[in-house]
């Protein structure tokens, strides 16, 4: 119960003060409770993972896959206690969050209303393709201690929210493994994302 305590008091004083202009009606508690659903998830399975002597789950997986988890995680989390915003119901549309009724049955492939949610280790996530639209960004920090008990739990250490439109992303000559094109957003890009930072971790700088 204490870290309980200790850990919403570090999360509450993370939270950019005076947030009141956000977009589709989001208020700062539905990314409170986006946080507090990630930690319960990696506490939960790494606590399972661990008593059948396992690594935890950000090492038994690739960290892309981490990264759609916190990806996924967070935007099921800010659907279910935002007023206005769902889950998009079509497989692999986008955005990730939409408001309902906006789109018939809540589901569009390519939609230019609602929320697109990303989770990353790095700076700056990457994406399928450059598009004019909301970006919420979950950075996370997995602690590379590599010994267990040691090893201090896995952490947010920023949230931005921002609209950032097609001329603020890079064309990535890299290809994924499906071999398909990646866009990230570049420096103009980033210094729109980081003006939308609405938490911190009290721990870790911003950038």
């Amino acid at each position: 119960m204490a870290d309980k305590i200790e850990r919403a008091e570090v999360v509450e004083s993370g939270f950019t003060k005076g947030l009141t202009d956000l977009p589709y009606g989001l208020q700062v508690r539905d990314f409170r409770n986006a946080l507090d659903a990630l930690y319960d998830f990696f506490h939960a399975v790494n606590t399972a993972l661990m008593g059948r002597g396992l690594e935890w789950m950000e090492n038994l997986v690739r960290a892309a896959a981490v990264s759609n988890m916190v990806s996924d995680m967070a935007s099921a989390a800010i659907a279910k206690h935002s007023n206005g915003l769902v889950l998009n119901r079509r497989h692999n549309g986008h955005p990730d969050l939409i408001p309902h009724g906006t789109y018939p049955d809540d589901k569009v492939e390519h939609g230019e209303e609602g929320v697109e949610v990303k989770g990353t280790r790095g700076r700056v996530a990457d994406t399928h393709g450059a598009r004019d639209n909301w970006v919420c960004q979950f950075n996370y920090k997995v602690d590379p201690e590599a010994i267990i008990a040691k090893r201090r739990p896995t952490i947010v250490t920023h949230i931005y929210l921002a609209h950032v439109t097609k001329e603020l992303y890079r064309r990535n000559e890299r290809k994924t493994e499906l071999g398909t094109d990646t866009s990230t957003l570049d420096a103009a890009g980033m210094a729109v994302l980081r003006k939308g930072l609405i938490y911190q971790h009290p721990a870790t700088p911003k950038g």
